[in-house]
């Protein structure tokens, strides 16, 4: 049987937005090899034939988005304060922040233990479309999506408790791995801004290594991340999951300042397993970090990240502005005591 006139524009229209997505990603994979290649080949070169004496490299608060291995010494001390934005979902304005104040502890040699508190702040209209395009054509699907209404609004987000211990030091090991756990209780979703009541546990497979020692460390992520929430407008409960793959390069062109890029592939489903996929998204930005002040004890890391590519499972278009945002940023301020 041939397909009809009239079905077969869709059809082509899919398969072609499918094929740039695909298109997409590889091009920003190779663009990402190729500029770590160029660092590693020009950076090596100079550092092999003389001691740079570069201060070592701490990973623990490098990358904005992804996480390093490092988990600091036994005993320190840190408060952190953190800020990420979300920005952009197409037509009308998007305006997501949260803030989070922390307190991180190292108890035992290879164990880090963070409590903390976080604040949000939602500026949001003109969205209706974007949540007309959620709701797709099967009228016959209960589940609610994450509608956005208008709002401007600031109030107490949620706590969070996280752990992370050292299995390898990339020191003494060909490369770094920490496994990370992030419990987490919200009152506010923190894309939508709508009441809740919310639970997630993010866990987390961290590695990191020196490329080029004291000058040049590369980052891999895998992370997964379910949650369940209700909805207080609704009553309902909604299941899903957020998996992800991430990788980024840091460089040290000047002592105790480094410069990079992170990348990241995100995919959404609508279920805490991996059965009902919702959507995909590729992230690619650049990340500052720098240590300063009485004995180095100030840190400041800020990144931006783009989506460059994406594709919703509710909606055509080259980007998923439906789970994603269009930008993230984050600022992150530390002071060891």
């Amino acid at each position: 049987m041939y397909p009809s006139s009239c079905g077969l524009p869709g059809a082509l229209t899919s398969a072609t937005q499918t094929a740039r997505l695909r298109t997409g990603i590889r091009l920003a994979l190779r663009c990402a090899l190729c500029t770590l290649a160029l660092w590693v080949s020009c950076v090596s070169g100079e550092a092999a034939g003389r001691n740079t004496g570069e201060p070592e490299i701490d990973t623990e608060h490098l990358f904005g988005f992804l996480t390093g291995t490092d988990v600091g010494q036994a005993g320190e001390k840190e408060i952190e304060s953190e800020t990420t934005g979300h920005f952009g979902k197409g037509a009308g304005s998007y305006d997501a922040l949260l803030h989070r104040l922390a307190l991180e502890l190292m108890p035992l040699p290879n164990f880090r233990l963070e409590l903390g508190a976080a604040n949000s702040y939602h500026n949001i209209s003109g969205l209706a479309q974007l949540n007309d395009q959620w709701q797709g054509t099967d009228l016959n699907d209960q589940q609610q999506g994450p509608f956005l209404h208008d709002q401007k609004q600031g109030a107490f987000q949620g706590l969070l408790v996280d752990a992370r211990y050292r299995l390898l030091d990339r020191k003494s090991a060909p490369f770094g791995l920490t496994l990370e756990a992030q419990s987490q209780w919200a009152r506010i979703d923190e894309l939508t801004g709508e009441r809740v009541d919310q639970y997630g546990l993010d866990v987390s497979v961290l590695m990191d290594k020196e490329l080029v020692r004291d000058r040049i460390v590369g980052v891999f992520n895998l992370f997964y991340e379910p949650q369940s929430t209700r909805v207080h407008a609704t009553g309902d409960w909604q299941r899903e999951a957020l998996f992800g793959v991430g990788t980024g390069v840091m460089a040290q062109v000047w002592p105790r300042v480094l410069v990079g890029a992170e990348a990241r592939y995100l995919r959404h489903y609508d279920s805490l397993g991996l059965e009902e996929f919702g959507g995909q998204a590729f992230f690619l930005g650049p990340t500052i970090y720098a240590k300063f002040g009485d004995r180095n004890r100030w840190r400041v890391t800020a990144a931006w990240s783009m989506q460059v590519v994406g594709r919703s499972a509710a909606a055509g278009g080259s980007l998923d502005l439906i789970n994603f945002p269009h930008h993230e940023g984050r600022l992150r301020i530390g002071f060891e005591f």
